[in-house]
């Protein structure tokens, strides 16, 4: 958390570098550069930042994406809002016998089964929907460093401040906060690891969390952004007592126990999409 200034810091001095001048970044550019990777010079950094990196990492730069997933992924993993994520994920890999059918292998069954990407799909919507709900429900939106992480939101708040000193608006904002919560924790966490690229089950799994999270993730942020504005009217307030742990709880032990009952629970849905599965053994 002592770093989140610093890392800021970089970032935003590489943002401004498009040439914004005296006046403060152009709102286009802020556009562009928030929602693409970052250069940041290396030897520009703290011996503190720098001990951070991977022992293995000798490049003049980084980009801001790396850095975030380097810093803080290792925070969100010990956090309720990975733990849930990765136990639904859990829970619909285990929906299938064969996890390593090829979504090229899927799509190819169009002409004798058209449906067949759509049922897969469908079978995973109830959990994936529940379970962004929890990631970006109230209880998260009142206390998002209980579910996300302190050393991430404290990144999140430092780098909007920072765009508000900039004259930024909302639309940077919100930008922004998909970046560092959405892009570079939830969707990196859903997407698994590169031994799974091109699976059918992690990649459809990940696209029912990306579109779930377009629908729940913007109240979340913006009772977030409005806790950041009182906050910064109000510098010694406390921050509100967070009702995570018993939601946390709840379904944690929900997606627990959706592992093993999930076979059970989905065998008559599947039984269609499950038949043409099991012929060929079927994240971010």
């Amino acid at each position: 958390m002592t770093l989140s200034n610093e890392v800021a810091g970089h970032w935003i001095k590489a943002i401004q570098g498009d040439g914004s001048g005296s006046k403060g970044m152009r709102k286009s550019g802020a556009a562009v550069f928030l929602g693409q990777p970052t250069k940041l010079p290396v030897d520009q950094f703290s011996p503190e930042l720098r001990k951070r990196l991977p022992a293995s990492f000798n490049d003049a730069t980084i980009t801001h994406s790396a850095l975030i997933s380097t810093l803080y992924g290792q925070a969100f993993n010990r956090h309720s809002a990975a733990k849930v994520l990765l136990l639904t994920r859990r829970s619909v890999m285990q929906d299938y016998s064969d996890k390593k059918l090829m979504l090229s292998d899927l799509e190819s069954r169009a002409d004798s089964d058209p449906a067949a990407k759509e049922r897969y799909k469908k079978n995973m919507e109830d959990r994936t929907r529940d379970c962004v709900q929890f990631l970006f429900g109230i209880n998260a939106s009142q206390s998002p460093a209980t579910f996300f992480s302190e050393e991430l939101v404290s990144l999140w708040r430092t780098m909007d401040s920072q765009l508000i000193t900039m004259n930024l608006g909302k639309p940077e904002r919100e930008r922004l906060a998909y970046e560092l919560v959405v892009s570079r924790m939830v969707l990196r966490t859903a997407k698994g690891n590169d031994t799974e690229a091109g699976q059918a089950i992690p990649t459809l799994f990940l696209a029912t969390i990306k579109e779930a999270a377009t629908k729940f993730f913007p109240q979340f942020c913006s009772n977030v952004l409005q806790q950041f504005d009182k906050e910064r009217r109000t510098p010694t307030s406390t921050a509100p007592t967070s009702t995570a742990s018993t939601g946390s709880d709840h379904l944690l032990n929900t997606s627990a126990s959706s592992s093993s009952s999930s076979s059970t629970n989905s065998t008559s849905s599947n039984t269609s999409s499950g038949n043409s599965a099991n012929s060929n053994n079927p994240s971010q």
